[in-house]
């Protein structure tokens, strides 16, 4: 599991899918299941950065070390993302549920999920574009 550090000077402006989609493009095309997080600032600005690495067809994220992070860096934003190595990015039942349990733990400490995003090659689907948080 990666550490949350504090991400190299940047002053970009993560504000759409496609700045999230640059961002995680690193785990589009990983053989394995790799969740990444963004914790932005109020200006959405770039604070750190998290990966977390699992298995062929899931990864696990605590909520508490999600939050845990957030606070300590103290974002005002989260967007997340994981890669599907299967190519499929339909966002399957598992993934809705662990999404939302994420954005209901972070709303309780006044940080804002943005969006989840699924990766796959060249393929994203974004759970906010489809209504899903």
């Amino acid at each position: 599991m990666a550490v949350a550090l504090p991400a190299p000077v940047i002053v970009r402006c993560i504000d759409g899918v496609p700045a999230a989609r640059a961002l995680f493009a690193d785990i589009a095309t990983a053989p394995h299941e790799i969740a990444g997080i963004a914790y932005l600032a109020r200006d959405r600005t770039l604070l750190g950065l998290r990966h977390i690495r699992g298995g062929r067809d899931r990864v696990a994220v605590l909520p508490r070390l999600l939050a845990g992070d957030a606070l300590s860096l103290d974002a005002r934003f989260v967007v997340m993302a994981h890669n599907h190595p299967s190519g499929d990015v339909s966002p399957s039942p598992g993934d809705l549920a662990w999404t939302r349990a994420i954005a209901r733990v972070l709303d309780g400490i006044e940080v804002r999920m943005v969006d989840a995003l699924i990766l796959a090659g060249d393929r994203t689907t974004s759970f906010r574009a489809l209504g899903l948080l």
